[in-house]
């Protein structure tokens, strides 16, 4: 006899794919952005509470034989081990903190999550209360290590000496097209999304090309001038 089924509904590896491919569509510019200005909701946060910072966010791009990875780097907040559970290893949890009209776009929300899952998998690393948090994505799992303290080591790891935030896409997807630096800085300089923080003062948003090695071999700051123009009306 048929039995009558109740229970939560599931979702499969395939939905989390199509959620993310909504928003990302196998681009590694949509995935930056969704990683900026998350980067910079949280920055304005710190700001709102009076503790203003330098403002940086570093974009590390590393290309080699065909794999990429993309890592940005900020010094605001950081995430705890409980805000990094929601953000990152679930779906529909409040994260931005910004439910009481502060503004703010969404801070370590949905974005995160597609942004990391669109390009392939990748990490999420995090200094917050002299702790350092660590997790990492995949379309199938989501892993968080125990919060250990933030000694020395891991602050070199990261280059946050203080607080702050370290996500790294690894793109491993097929039919994703890696661009060029010199492709990506235009198209991050000239994305609307972004106009507003790489013409503010109160922030450095830093491109860097690395080898193999780590080493630099490309350094830009990404900026924004708004065309000069007449008022006709």
């Amino acid at each position: 006899v048929p039995l009558r089924v109740s229970r939560k509904l599931e979702a499969t590896a395939r939905a989390f794919r199509q959620l993310s491919d909504q928003t990302i569509k196998k681009d590694p510019v949509r995935a930056l952005v969704e990683l900026i200005t998350n980067s910079d909701d949280s920055y304005k946060k710190l700001e709102r509470l009076g503790m203003e910072q330098d403002g940086k966010i570093a974009i590390r791009f590393m290309r080699f034989r065909g794999i990429a990875q993309l890592r940005v780097t900020d010094y605001a907040q950081g995430m705890s081990s409980e805000l990094m559970d929601k953000a990152v290893g679930m779906y529909g949890a409040e994260t931005h903190g910004f439910d009481a009209g502060q503004g703010g776009r969404s801070f370590f929300g949905r974005g995160l999550k597609e942004a990391i899952l669109g390009m392939g998998h990748g990490f999420v690393k995090s200094i917050e209360n002299n702790l350092y948090h660590e997790s990492m994505l995949s379309v199938d799992k989501y892993e968080r290590e125990v919060p250990r303290e933030a000694v020395q080591i891991f602050k070199d790891e990261l280059g946050i000496q203080s607080r702050g935030t370290q996500i790294t896409l690894v793109i491993d997807r097929q039919g994703i097209k890696i661009p060029q630096f010199d492709k990506l800085k235009r198209s991050l300089e000239f994305h609307y999304a972004l106009r507003d923080i790489l013409s503010s003062q109160k922030r450095d948003v830093i491109l860097l090309e690395c080898g193999r090695d780590g080493k630099i071999e490309k350094e830009v700051k990404l900026s924004y001038v708004p065309p000069k123009g007449n008022v006709v009306i």
